[in-house]
Protein backbone atom coordinates (compact mmCIF):
# COMPACT_ATOMS: atom_id res chain seq x y z
CA UNK A 1 0.00 0.00 0.00
CA UNK A 2 1.35 3.22 -1.26
CA UNK A 3 0.72 6.19 1.51
CA UNK A 4 0.63 9.11 -0.35
CA UNK A 5 0.12 11.50 2.42
CA UNK A 6 0.69 11.14 6.10
CA UNK A 7 0.49 13.47 8.86
CA UNK A 8 -0.53 13.14 12.61
CA UNK A 9 -3.92 15.21 12.93
CA UNK A 10 -4.20 15.03 16.81
CA UNK A 11 -3.22 13.37 19.97
CA UNK A 12 -2.30 9.72 18.41
CA UNK A 13 -4.51 9.88 15.50
CA UNK A 14 -2.43 9.69 11.67
CA UNK A 15 -4.85 10.86 8.69
CA UNK A 16 -3.66 8.57 5.25
CA UNK A 17 -4.39 9.45 1.65
CA UNK A 18 -4.75 5.76 -0.08
CA UNK A 19 -5.93 6.03 -3.48
CA UNK A 20 -10.31 4.40 -4.69
CA UNK A 21 -8.07 1.11 -5.48
CA UNK A 22 -5.96 0.90 -2.01
CA UNK A 23 -9.06 1.74 -0.42
CA UNK A 24 -10.67 -1.26 -1.97
CA UNK A 25 -8.31 -3.43 -1.25
CA UNK A 26 -7.34 -2.66 2.11
CA UNK A 27 -11.66 -3.05 2.08
CA UNK A 28 -11.56 -5.96 0.96
CA UNK A 29 -8.63 -7.74 3.48
CA UNK A 30 -10.85 -6.71 6.46
CA UNK A 31 -13.70 -8.22 5.20
CA UNK A 32 -12.22 -11.67 4.32
CA UNK A 33 -10.50 -11.11 8.22
CA UNK A 34 -13.80 -11.55 9.75
CA UNK A 35 -15.65 -13.68 6.78
CA UNK A 36 -18.29 -11.51 5.35
CA UNK A 37 -18.79 -9.64 2.09
CA UNK A 38 -19.99 -6.34 2.06
CA UNK A 39 -23.49 -7.01 1.11
CA UNK A 40 -23.72 -9.13 4.13
CA UNK A 41 -21.85 -6.60 6.13
CA UNK A 42 -24.12 -3.98 4.69
CA UNK A 43 -27.36 -6.30 5.81
CA UNK A 44 -25.83 -6.57 9.22
CA UNK A 45 -25.93 -2.68 9.72
CA UNK A 46 -29.23 -2.17 7.91
CA UNK A 47 -30.57 -4.85 10.43
CA UNK A 48 -28.28 -3.44 13.50
CA UNK A 49 -27.28 -6.91 14.09
CA UNK A 50 -23.76 -7.44 13.97
CA UNK A 51 -22.30 -10.87 13.97
CA UNK A 52 -19.81 -9.63 16.01
CA UNK A 53 -17.93 -6.68 17.79
CA UNK A 54 -15.14 -6.82 14.65
CA UNK A 55 -17.94 -6.37 12.34
CA UNK A 56 -19.87 -3.45 13.93
CA UNK A 57 -16.38 -1.78 13.96
CA UNK A 58 -15.39 -2.33 10.78
CA UNK A 59 -18.57 -1.05 9.34
CA UNK A 60 -18.33 2.33 11.35
CA UNK A 61 -15.04 2.46 9.45
CA UNK A 62 -15.97 1.77 5.96
CA UNK A 63 -19.94 2.74 5.80
CA UNK A 64 -20.84 5.01 3.40
CA UNK A 65 -20.61 9.23 4.17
Amino acid sequence: MAVLHSEDVEDGFVLIDLTHEEYLQARQRALDEIGLTYEQLAEQARTRRFSSPDARSLWLRIKPA
